[in-house]
């Protein structure tokens, strides 16, 4: 397996239960893997399934790592029960990530995704060809680039159908538009694995860690102090 080297992206923490945040930057739900899929702000727990929870974790983190294989038809991710929103306040979600490099087998390496209401397309994935690119939501206006082999921090937001989103503490889009994702119900989130055709499901070719929603579109000071 590949070493895997963090890299020095500073960033704080919402995992440690120590730790009162204001309320304003309460998530609606950050989920521990250091031994399962519990969520420590809320009640939507997931359900790891596969031996999956790796000691491999980004520099300076207190939690362990979801590590998935591109396999088809993998049992190696995380699912959550079904999340309501309120979609005027918009969403915002925070994980890391870590792709591994080398050959891309075919299937795109969906890093999550949920069936979402109204045919909005809810999901992060990364280009099979392309080890470093990736696309959130439903057209190229979601696309952005990061390099495979290290430790790689995303946040992204919607509300009222535009996108924005963060790569290592950088704006990378700025308020894309993406129609129909306007989101109030959020169904068989998966991290790890696609949902939308499971007869040929890849997880994602690496290591996602400390994954946390927000029910609100944070503001770009709040985003990029994550």
């Amino acid at each position: 397996m590949l070493s895997l080297l963090a890299n020095s992206y500073s960033h704080s923490r919402y995992l440690k239960t120590t730790e009162v945040e204001p309320p304003s930057l309460d998530p609606i739900l950050s989920l521990s893997l250091n031994v399962d899929g519990t969520d420590t702000f809320g009640n939507y727990h997931g359900t790891v399934f596969g031996n999956c929870i790796t000691n491999t974790r980004a520099t300076n983190s207190n939690t362990k790592s979801l590590e998935s294989d591109n396999a088809v038809n993998s049992t190696k991710y995380v699912k959550l029960p079904d999340i309501t929103l309120n979609q005027s306040a918009g969403i915002t979600v925070s994980f890391w990530f870590y792709m591994y490099s080398g050959v891309a087998p075919s299937g795109d390496n969906v890093v999550l995704e949920a069936n979402a209401n109204a045919s909005a397309q809810f999901f992060v994935v990364g280009y099979r060809r392309f080890k470093d690119k990736y696309r959130i939501g439903n057209n190229a206006n979601g696309i952005f680039f990061t390099p495979p082999d290290q430790w790689n921090h995303l946040v992204f937001s919607y509300q009222n159908e535009y996108l924005n989103a963060y790569v290592n503490g950088v704006k990378v889009i700025t308020n894309a538009y993406q129609i129909n994702n306007n989101f109030s119900l959020l169904q068989n989130l998966s991290i790890g694995r696609n949902v939308s055709n499971i007869s040929t499901a890849r997880s994602f070719d690496g290591h996602i860690q400390e994954f946390t929603m927000w029910n609100r579109k944070l503001t770009d000071a709040e985003c990029l102090a994550l």
